[in-house]
């Protein structure tokens, strides 16, 4: 159990909370760039053990623009009239003979600032919570504020407010600004930080990450999801990219984590109608690797 909720914690606190973009420029690429129809991402989930690379789950992860359209939220329930973006992302896989489940949502404002509004993660092993946290974004003439509830397995519930000074993401949004980034023209030294707020760093402090290394690079992923193959996947079944974007990334303060690693490619394989063109193929961290297997895609009303 212990090692299970680390890999979990470590994993899905620093995933999506990384980003190649800086705060400044982040609010103007996204409202400039970012796609509005819903695009759907599916990956097959590995794990190394003793070099041993075994397939343990699936996870699929979408995004989609609203225009003034009732929406159905897992952490704030329907939503009237809601005009801006939903990214989220849900995981089942096995670790440690256990089965795993991770669901993740943040809702962000259509405004042109594209601030997160509210945000929501739950984690389980089993019938066992490891954590939930459902937090909202609230401001004042006089303040910004970070407000959660945080519950925990065998714990109490926590709520809290935390104040926000400057420029704010939350941890379940992080994806869609790196999605927005326009690759083509970044060059291979960033060296950037950006701040997230979250009650799991100690419930007061934020978070700052950094990307320490961007370099183009060869990397493998596949036509079709190997859970739905029970024969098993072929040759004819993966694809090689040789310049695909690599990002690395650890956090601004370092707490032992080893970083993570994602991979955005150009390919015919997967094509959206309109921008960003880069789509992300591969991640990995601690052990645990996302291969990208299948995208879809739907026109916004």
């Amino acid at each position: 159990m212990k090692r299970i909720v680390l890999v979990i914690t470590a994993m899905f606190l620093l995933m999506f909370t990384l980003t190649a973009c800086s705060q400044q420029s982040a609010t103007a690429l996204l409202s400039r760039k970012w796609d509005k129809n819903r695009q759907d991402f599916y990956y097959d989930v590995y794990e190394t053990v003793d070099g041993e690379k075994k397939l343990i789950g699936g996870m699929r992860l979408y995004m989609q623009y609203y225009n003034y359209t009732d929406v159905e939220t897992k952490g704030r329930g329907i939503i009237p009239s809601f005009k801006g973006h939903v990214t989220a992302y849900t995981v089942n896989m096995t670790l440690g003979g256990e089965p795993v489940t991770i669901e993740s949502e943040a809702v962000i404002l259509g405004d042109g600032s594209f601030k997160p509004k509210y945000s929501y993660k739950k984690i389980t092993e089993g019938d066992n919570l490891v954590y939930e946290i459902n937090a909202e974004y609230t401001s004042t003439w006089i303040s910004k504020n970070y407000e959660y509830t945080l519950k925990r397995g065998g714990k109490d519930d926590v709520s809290g407010k935390m104040k926000l000074n400057g420029t704010y993401y939350d941890n379940e949004m992080l994806f869609a600004l790196v999605r927005a980034c326009p690759l083509d023209d970044m060059g291979d030294d960033l060296n950037l930080a950006i701040n997230v707020a979250s009650p799991l760093d100690d419930l007061k402090n934020m978070i700052a990450m950094k990307v320490i290394n961007v370099e183009g690079t060869a990397v493998v992923y596949q036509k079709v999801s190997a859970l739905e193959r029970e024969e098993g996947l072929g040759e004819e079944d993966f694809i090689s990219v040789s310049d695909a974007k690599h990002f690395k990334y650890v956090p601004a303060k370092n707490d032992g984590s080893s970083g993570m690693e994602m991979f955005f490619a150009k390919t015919e394989d997967f094509m959206f109608s309109n921008k960003p063109t880069y789509i992300p193929v591969l991640m990995r961290q601690n052990g645990l690797e996302y291969v990208l297997c299948k995208t879809s895609e739907a026109i916004a009303v």
